[in-house]
């Protein structure tokens, strides 16, 4: 009888003892799960870096609209990479604020609330600002009047090695390597069709430099029926930065301005669109400005 007592009270030692390694166990691998996860998201703090800025500098509306994908969203980021859009509106005091929203809102959805893996990022940022045009045009205001309403677009998504991006209108993207910047895109303005005048010898280079309608739009979101959208695909490695920014910040810092902040700001990512917005904001006095909008991406920084 006391043997089996003894036997018993053995066996239940015994078990208390292993359900007290069980608990310890379950404790320490919960622990350890977090901190790899913190570890991961220091790592992803890291390596990914997408900042934006924004002034309404001296204009009375702000027009400019930007969007971006989470940091903390680590299946879109595995399987889509990082995505970012700016879009410059115009068209009055509401119309340009509503058309740049739309449009930002449109990408958002069509990139980051898909739920699946993108195949082709041009394709479905395309289509989502050619939907973004018929419901732009289609905007009216109180009166019922159609606001003739419009917006500038860029946007891009970073996956896979490769920026990929589109653009319609004079907004821009940058890529930053090596300490050079280069423009990505190209302005979609009347200067388009000047500088084609040029090339066939019918006015000079002075002549489309200084037309008075240079700068004027010639594609826009909102025009009902984009006349061009330009998209491609560039190897964007470990070390590159994409900038993509609103006409005013380079129709008042020259390209070389641009390229001294961003290489004098590239170990502090976060602090870079803040400090350009604030070389926009120093010339205030000396010449009006536009709002001004800059969003950053980058990788290995």
């Amino acid at each position: 009888m006391d043997n089996t007592i003894s036997i018993l009270l053995f066996v239940l030692g015994t078990l208390i003892l292993v359900a007290g390694i069980g608990l310890l166990m379950v404790s320490l691998l919960g622990l350890l799960n977090k901190d790899k996860a913190a570890a991961r998201r220091r790592k992803l703090d890291k390596e990914i870096c997408i900042y934006g800025d924004t002034t309404i500098g001296t204009r009375k509306y702000q027009q400019d609209s930007s969007t971006m994908s989470p940091k903390d969203d680590p299946y879109f980021i595995k399987h889509n990479g990082l995505f970012a859009a700016v879009c410059d509106g115009m068209g009055g005091m509401q119309g340009g604020e509503r058309a740049s929203a739309l449009c930002a809102e449109t990408l958002y959805k069509s990139v980051i609330n898909r739920g699946s893996v993108i195949d082709d990022p041009c394709a479905v940022m395309k289509d989502a600002v050619i939907r973004a045009d018929r419901s732009i045009y289609a905007l009216t205001d109180e009166n019922g009047q159609r606001m003739r309403a419009g917006t500038t677009a860029v946007a891009a998504v970073i996956s896979g090695g490769r920026l990929h991006w589109i653009s319609v209108g004079d907004s821009r993207i940058y890529m930053f390597e090596n300490g050079v910047i280069t423009k990505v895109t190209r302005d979609h303005n009347y200067m388009l069709e000047l500088m084609t005048q040029v090339e066939q010898g019918a006015i000079t280079l002075y002549d489309a430099e200084n037309h008075p309608q240079a700068e004027a739009l010639i594609s826009y979101v909102g025009m009902g029926g984009i006349k061009l959208i330009d998209e491609g695909s560039v190897p964007f490695s470990e070390g590159r930065l994409c900038i993509l920014c609103s006409d005013g910040l380079y129709k008042v810092l020259t390209d070389l301005e641009i390229e001294s902040i961003v290489k004098d700001n590239q170990n502090n990512l976060r602090a870079l669109p803040r400090k350009l917005v604030e070389a926009v904001e120093a010339r205030r006095g000396v010449r009006s400005l536009d709002n001004t909008t800059v969003v950053v991406i980058g990788y290995g920084y």
